[in-house]
């Protein structure tokens, strides 16, 4: 079975979910096998699918993982570039710049909002 999510940590935790589910029925599985029970082949069966469809997923969750650390490495890499163009830049107010940035902000009540940016990072801003 091959998990299919857009998010890569939706991805991830499918794919978790999924190797426990694959552990539960392995430990049933293996409760069902007997020594003189002719019924073992079925069992033994099904035993090698889970065992196989484990490897996958685990070696899905490792190109997962990869693939996360190298979009936050990638992440960092932009920030830091960005860091050094800006650091010898004029400090002034750029409204094009923000709006670029800024998906939305929620006026959550009197004292606080919230700065939704265009990647998904919140943050919780009081208002002085």
């Amino acid at each position: 079975m091959t998990v299919k999510c857009n998010d890569s940590e939706d991805k991830e935790l499918e794919i978790k979910v999924r190797l426990a589910e694959i552990n539960e029925e392995f430990q049933k599985a293996m409760s069902m096998v007997s020594v003189d029970d002719d019924s073992n082949v079925i069992v033994e069966q099904k035993l090698t699918e889970l065992i196989m469809e484990k490897e996958l997923l685990n070696k899905e969750l490792a190109k997962c993982s990869s693939d996360h650390k190298e979009t936050s490495q990638s992440k960092i890499t932009e920030i830091a570039r960005l860091t050094d163009i800006l650091e010898n830049q004029p400090l002034q107010f750029n409204d094009e710049l923000v709006r670029q940035m800024l998906q939305c902000i929620v006026v959550e009540n009197k004292k606080r909002i919230k700065v939704i940016f265009n990647d998904g990072t919140e943050i919780d801003q009081p208002i002085q």
